[in-house]
């Protein structure tokens, strides 16, 4: 009997301690495995992780070279904005400049065209005779103008107070 107690208390003490080791070396292998799994994990997470930097430093040293050629430009674009300025006031002031020039055309032609019509007044009252200091006045020279009164173009009295007025008897 003390066989088939031993036998009996044996073999599950036997089966429990070889399951308990055999438990724990197979547990040991699983936690083992996760183990090498987590660390094959973590390479890969810092291989990404590397290649992550890479790529950040590259990015960064592609926006400070970009943002050197923007700022570059901007200061082109600034010139250029002031050689617009500068040039559209040169143009401005041309154009003003233009203008005055013009005002002073269009004020000395009509001053060439009174001197034109005094010049044909003029010569119409043109005194043919070889004295012509007659005190009476001058003499109309042609047949149209007896009776007219001789006056003097009021281009030729500018500058003067009153329109020079020839005395003539015929014209009080």
């Amino acid at each position: 009997m003390l066989d088939t107690l031993i036998t009996q208390l044996l073999i599950p003490a036997g089966s429990l301690i070889i399951g308990a080791v055999g438990g724990l070396l197979t547990k040991n292998g699983r936690i083992k495995a996760k183990a090498e799994a987590m660390k094959a994990m973590t390479e890969a997470y810092e291989m990404r992780l590397e290649a992550v930097h890479k790529v950040n430093e590259t990015l960064n040293k592609n926006e400070v070279v970009l943002t050197a050629r923007v700022a570059q430009l901007d200061s082109t674009i600034d010139d250029k904005t002031v050689q617009i300025r500068k040039e559209r006031d040169r143009a401005y002031e041309a154009e003003r400049e233009t203008d005055r020039v013009n005002g002073l055309l269009v004020e000395k032609e009509r001053e060439v065209a009174e001197w034109r019509v005094a010049c044909e007044y003029l010569y119409e009252w043109h005194c043919r005779k070889p004295s012509c200091l007659d005190p009476e006045g001058r003499v109309p020279p042609n047949g149209k103008l007896p009776g007219k009164c001789f006056v003097m173009p009021a281009i030729m009295a500018r500058g003067r107070e009153e329109a020079v007025r020839l005395p003539a008897p015929a014209c009080e």
